[in-house]
């Protein structure tokens, strides 16, 4: 208000800015970020998907070498709790067949 000092300027958009903030960090949270979920199906990806903004899924396979497969997976469940402004989930590819026709799936060097 009037009579405010700069400080206290600072100060009040300091709060303002911080309580935005963890409005949309609950915002978040109650989508389900905050987690790393695993996905049923293309119907589950698909259904999901567009509630997100930013979205990372991991699209897995039974045939990988599952120390990479666990090494993946240890950092996106490490990164989906830093990360909340984030979608994190994954999906076996195989549950996907349609999905995974139209992307280009890469495998992972041994």
């Amino acid at each position: 208000g009037p009579g405010d000092s700069e400080i206290d300027v600072l100060r009040k958009n300091r709060i303002a800015q911080m309580k935005a903030r963890a409005q949309l960090r609950s915002a978040w949270l109650a989508k389900g970020h905050g987690v790393y979920a695993a996905l049923s199906g293309e119907g589950a990806l698909l259904s999901e998907l567009p509630k997100h903004e930013r979205a990372v899924v991991l699209f897995g396979s039974r045939g990988a070498p599952s120390h990479l497969t666990e090494a993946l997976h240890l950092h996106l469940r490490q990164l989906s709790v830093v990360h909340v402004e984030t979608y994190f989930a994954h999906l076996d590819a195989e549950e996907a067949p349609l999905i995974s026709s139209m992307v280009e799936l890469a495998e992972l060097p041994t």
